[in-house]
């Protein structure tokens, strides 16, 4: 046994509120990103400062410690449990054909160690591409953004609900029932940072049209000062 079958009424009871609070975390965090991600441009931090760089750099790095723990927690609590329910999943791969309808039996610990693998993919990837958009752009929005979506997504993780908050994953309509659709791979981390390097541009380009805008008001005024006198 697993501990995550029980069918006792107080268990279902509290499996449903927990699913309402899993599906409001969800709707929270498509809000909350953008609001972070407006807030950064629009607010008045010299980034050229050693002082911030220094301190958006170390929070870049202790998130990518806190990922990595948790994703070392999980391997462990997944390997732990020994889940050897039955679950049917499709046959894919990250680079596989898209009409391929193949399916194999596995054991619900091989089939969350996968999932686990596959976070652990994405994630690296999305850690690189925001290093690099970093070094290539001295954009510090990525570096910023990153830590901050992983840990909203780790928390609305199925595997962080179920091996850490607790939360059964038994029930028709469950959201945490497996089989659940895999993690996003390359593409899905190549889109991601194809987005940070938009607003990247888009944000550098404004802030250079801004800072022309504000030389071009000097120098009028400096020029009706002069006149004036």
């Amino acid at each position: 046994g697993t501990g995550f079958n029980s069918l006792d009424p107080g268990v279902e009871e509290q499996r449903g509120g927990s699913e309402l609070a899993w599906g409001k975390m969800v709707n929270l965090m498509t809000i909350v990103t953008p609001v972070i991600a407006m807030t950064l441009q629009s607010a008045d931090i010299d980034w050229k400062d050693e002082t911030n760089l220094l301190l958006a750099r170390g929070f870049f790095g202790v998130g990518i410690v806190a990922c990595l723990l948790s994703k070392a927690y999980l391997y462990i609590q997944i390997n732990k449990t020994n889940d050897d329910r039955r679950v049917w999943i499709k046959n894919k791969a990250m680079f596989d054909d898209p009409s391929n309808k193949e399916k194999r039996e596995v054991t619900v610990t091989q089939h969350d160690l996968e999932q686990l693998n596959q976070q652990m993919m994405t994630i690296t990837i999305g850690i690189v591409m925001a290093v690099v958009l970093h070094l290539r752009n001295d954009w510090v929005f990525p570096v910023i953004m990153s830590p901050i979506h992983n840990l909203m997504l780790a928390y609305t993780n199925e595997l962080t609900q179920i091996y850490i908050l607790g939360m059964s994953d038994t029930g028709d309509g469950n959201p945490l029932k497996r089989p659940w659709k895999m993690a996003g791979g390359i593409s899905e981390a190549w889109e991601k940072a194809q987005q940070f390097d938009h607003k990247a541009r888009a944000a550098e380009r404004q802030d250079k049209q801004d800072k022309k805008k504000a030389k071009k008001d000097a120098k009028e005024l400096t020029r009706g000062g002069n006149r004036g006198k």
